[in-house]
């Protein structure tokens, strides 16, 4: 491993640490709720307050992201993510001395909001400090940070108090505050505020290159690039076809994403398992999909890079298609009593978790990994910003209307719908999706 690839590697894990606090938050849920919801719950909720509290957290997600896309370019992508691990801690001390309804949906919200950040801020990040070799392989650390996240609320969650889960999960964040004092800042933001000097030095930390000519050279070609377009604005960004067409690109597949399912089966993990497979318990059938879920980021890190990302994204919609179809068929016998599925209750977890595997390996990664890369820097936090206000929106419909959904018609219509949104997921990415594998961020914006 070079010089700059370890460096580059160093900086992705100090931002991917914000994205492991993000998803401590969201794996929180599955197992809170749980709690929550049992008897002697230290606060005793109603499901209809559950289902808020599971989709609370959308409404600070979609709110946080158009002034996190001004913030980013004023105070750089470095203050921005401490920003969101402050407010993290924040909201786990208020979950640790409160025991409040209410509160606990401020505290989504507050949730929300740094996951908003995370999630307009890291994707940009990654891009400006890698290069096109491992570009794909950090931004799929990103889902890998995520689903960590997940695994360690199911794995933890279960077996200590609702109190010491949170001391647990407070670790994080307060890590990264801790770490942020070594993180280098985007050589991109850094040219944009007129600081050259900085920049050289942050360019050359990343890339190991000491030859004056050479970063010189490159940073000429940055800011060129920057310059090309100063002012960036809405009018810009839909006032271009090709950033209409970028935008467009990115928003269905984070809306393609959203749909298939995955905010649904994370929050209700714990629902759904034990009501299709007896056996082991739901905390284990939870653990196991968490895990799953983390394997699979692995394959697609280490293949994002070699097979491409279209490649990847037909591959994960149309795999998905297929087996959430399947687990709405199983689910639609069942409801219907067409078949005995008395000693076939493990179908439901084996399909589920081939989701995973197929989410995981494609739909998961690629709206961070394209969003960073489509966009110059001119727009690429409003983009960013836009991107993620769908992209909050989609989930929280989701979230919210999978019990809803289910209740009342059965969880084989919330997998249908899961199973369909992936299959024209597939064929916009055949028809629509361009290649950006082994490309520079110069080589992608202008063409």
């Amino acid at each position: 491993m070079g010089r700059y690839t370890l460096c580059q590697y160093i900086a992705g894990l100090a931002a991917g640490l914000t994205v492991l606090a993000v998803g401590c938050t969201t794996g929180w849920t599955t197992v809170a709720l749980k709690k929550l919801r049992s008897p002697g719950s230290e606060i005793p909720i109603t499901p209809s307050e559950g289902s808020w509290i599971a989709s609370f957290h959308e409404a600070g997600h979609i709110l946080s992201p158009i002034p996190t896309g001004f913030l980013v370019g004023k105070v750089g992508p470095k203050a921005c993510l401490i920003a969101s691990a402050v407010i993290q801690s924040a909201g786990w001390i208020l979950i640790i001395i409160t025991r409040s309804v209410p509160i606990l949906y401020l505290v989504r919200f507050l949730f929300g909001i740094s996951m908003g950040i995370v999630f307009t801020v890291t994707p940009l990040y990654i891009a400006e400090i890698s290069n096109p070799e491992i570009r794909g392989a950090l931004s799929t650390g990103f889902e890998t940070m995520l689903y960590l996240g997940h695994l360690i609320e199911f794995t933890v969650g279960p077996y200590v108090s609702y109190n010491m889960l949170a001391v647990i999960s407070i670790t994080i964040p307060v890590g990264f505050l801790i770490l942020s004092l070594w993180m280098v800042e985007s050589p991109y933001y850094l040219i944009k505020r007129g600081k050259y000097l900085d920049a050289r030095k942050s360019y050359s930390d990343l890339s190991g290159i000491e030859d004056e000519h050479i970063l010189v050279d490159y940073l000429a070609k940055i800011e060129e690039h920057i310059n090309e377009k100063k002012i960036g604005s809405l009018r810009d960004l839909f006032g271009s076809r090709n950033y209409r067409r970028c935008l467009m690109i990115v928003l269905v597949l984070a809306i393609v994403q959203r749909f298939s399912g995955m905010s649904a089966v994370v929050a209700y993990a714990s629902f759904i398992f034990p009501s299709t497979i007896g056996g082991l318990s739901s905390s284990s059938y939870t653990i196991l999909f968490g895990a799953i879920t983390l394997l699979f980021t692995f394959v697609s890190a280490a293949l994002m890079d070699r097979s491409g990302r279209r490649v990847l994204t037909i591959t994960s919609c149309f795999g998905s298609f297929v087996v959430e179809l399947l687990t709405a068929l199983y689910f639609y016998l069942s409801q219907n009593s067409i078949v005995n599925t008395t000693h076939i209750t493990w179908i439901p977890f084996a399909t589920i978790s081939m989701y995973a595997g197929f989410y995981s390996i494609g739909m998961g990664p690629i709206v961070t990994t394209i969003q960073g890369e489509l966009f110059p820097p001119n727009v690429k936090g409003l983009a960013a910003s836009i991107v993620t206000i769908v992209h909050a929106g989609s989930g929280s419909l989701v979230t919210k209307c999978y019990q809803i959904i289910s209740d009342k018609f059965g969880v084989y219509v919330s997998f249908s719908f899961f199973s369909l949104s992936c299959l024209f997921g597939s064929v916009f990415a055949f028809f629509v999706m361009p290649e950006t594998k082994g490309k520079t961020l110069l080589e992608i914006q202008s063409g």
